[in-house]
């Protein structure tokens, strides 16, 4: 593309070019524009919301009408030197990574490049000149959730006064860094030597931290606490729960399985958050015919309705939402 067509681009509004290239049509930009004014959001956004466009897509038509480059996260290689100039925290908060650093510039990774604000906070942390590089948002939180460690004690600094209060608080660091990462489930592993800590995001389990293997059971001990479980007991499998509130105040359900392995306790905890519940059936995405035959399917005083799918395919949602009818 020459210099002339990204200036014309730029002076296009979005809608003109997916119109042009056939992505979307005449109707359905109409129905974005409503749609847009109604949830105050801008138009790309609404376009992905609503399902009319793929978010990869969009942030290609984006790349072509701001001129500015699109980055698939999956098959690049981040410089950690350029990582480490920013940090977790930052990241996280404005959804921005730094991927490569090139002639006194930094080139960083983001999913809304009118985020002025932003961009200005990290040329300040960094006293870089930034690069706007366009990357889906969950790429993004991938990237941010595995490429940055929890930080931790050192095992060789723990005494046994601080111990207790370190354990709480590590226990504390893991639980709010799932529910930062959208993480459905957290897996805590013994091996032999080494305590494995796994997010299962979007389906996947992700290692998040190695620990000492002498962390296993001071941390389950902790989450059996919370669960209202026996401590003593670790020969027989456990189920419990307990409700976790963010700082914000947000509540989260956590529900937690404890059972024995070779090398310790494995324990699993499910993240559940109720206010999915708030959720219309009809928001699910169900055809008219299916949400009838399910309406029609609860309504019956017998029987029995199997949910089944995958870890994060929307089972309990569909749940909650039945049982706030």
């Amino acid at each position: 593309m020459t210099l002339f067509e990204t200036i014309k681009d730029q002076d296009k509004k979005l809608g003109e070019i997916l119109l042009e290239k056939k992505i979307i049509d005449e109707e359905q930009i109409q129905h974005v524009i409503v749609k847009s004014k109604e949830s105050k959001t801008r138009f790309g956004e609404t376009a992905v919301h609503l399902g009319i466009i793929d978010e990869i897509e969009f942030l290609k038509v984006l790349s072509q009408q701001q001129g500015l480059p699109y980055v698939d996260l999956k098959s690049f290689n981040i410089d950690r030197k350029a990582l480490s100039q920013m940090d977790k925290e930052t990241a996280r908060k404005l959804l921005a990574v730094p991927l490569f650093e090139a002639e006194g510039m930094l080139a960083v990774g983001f999913h809304d490049p009118q985020n002025l604000n932003a961009i200005d906070e990290i040329e300040l942390k960094t006293g870089k000149t930034i690069q706007v590089i366009l990357c889906t948002k969950d790429q993004l939180k991938n990237v941010i959730q595995s490429s940055y460690a929890i930080e931790i004690m050192d095992e060789n600094e723990m005494d046994d006064d601080n111990e207790s209060s370190a354990i709480i608080e590590l226990v504390e660091k893991i639980i709010e860094e799932a529910i930062e990462s959208d993480a459905s489930d957290i897996h805590i592993q013994p091996s032999e030597f080494d305590l494995d800590i796994r997010y299962r995001i979007d389906g996947v389990l992700q290692s998040i931290m190695i620990l000492p293997h002498s962390r296993t059971r001071p941390i389950n001990s902790r989450i059996k606490v919370m669960s209202n479980l026996d401590i003593a007991e670790t020969r027989k499998p456990q189920d419990g729960r307990f409700k976790h509130s963010t700082p914000s105040g947000k509540a989260y359900d956590f529900r937690v399985s404890t059972y024995p392995t070779e090398f310790g306790e494995k324990t699993v905890m499910r993240i559940l958050d109720p206010s999915k519940g708030n959720i219309s059936l009809d928001k699910l995405g169900f055809s008219k015919i299916n949400l009838d035959l399910w309406h029609e399917a609860i309504a019956n005083s017998t029987g029995i309705i199997l949910v089944t799918g995958p870890t994060g395919s929307g089972k309990s949602t569909t749940l909650y939402a039945t049982l706030n009818l």
